[in-house]
């Protein structure tokens, strides 16, 4: 049996040419797809850390029989951070307020630091949860004067694509929900 020496291997120019142009093609249509798929999975990670951190300050204020406090801070990973009325986009503290003046005092403990969203979300809080959410030792949505604060909260992309809506009852109970279309 005999070789043929000159046989070749590979792909022709033609073959890797036509090759290319439906990977640019299926590229093309594919990417809107993937960006938007992104996105929408960026706004559900930081909602569920929030929803975390929402329903970890409620458990917290029942266990300690005390305030617990979830609010944005300019500088969350500080070694004593402060609560700030900024944007939760900066970052948020849970901290047991014990004085309720959301600033870590001598009797106070940080119980939860997140740091901020490098993602670039919207955060809408409604008037009531601007500065942040206390829970009572019944786990209820107070203010600091321990009269109930229900209020809702929106987590959006820039464009408003996608959106995230997140309420506190004043009973306590967190839901997270997303918009009909």
């Amino acid at each position: 049996m005999r070789h043929n020496r000159n046989a070749r291997h590979g792909f022709s120019l033609i073959e890797l040419m036509v090759t290319l142009g439906i990977a640019a093609i299926l590229l093309t249509v594919a990417l809107p797809s993937l960006r938007g798929l992104v996105g929408e999975e960026r706004i559900t990670g930081v909602t569920n850390e929030l929803v975390y951190a929402l329903q970890l300050s409620r458990s917290e204020a029942i266990k300690r029989a005390g305030p617990v406090r979830l609010c944005p801070s300019r500088a969350p990973l500080a070694v004593a951070p402060v609560c700030a009325a900024d944007s939760f986009a900066d970052g948020w503290i849970v901290l047991a307020d014990d004085d309720g003046n959301g600033v870590l005092g001598a009797g106070d403990r940080v119980i939860l630091q997140r740091e901020a969203r490098g993602d670039a979300l919207v955060f809408t809080p409604g008037a009531s949860l601007a500065g942040g959410v206390q829970f009572d030792a019944g786990g209820n949505s107070v203010t600091a004067a321990g009269a109930p604060n229900p209020g809702t909260m929106s987590i959006s992309l820039p464009d408003g694509s996608d959106r995230r809506n997140l309420s506190v009852r004043a009973s306590g109970r967190i839901l997270s929900t997303r918009p009909a279309p």
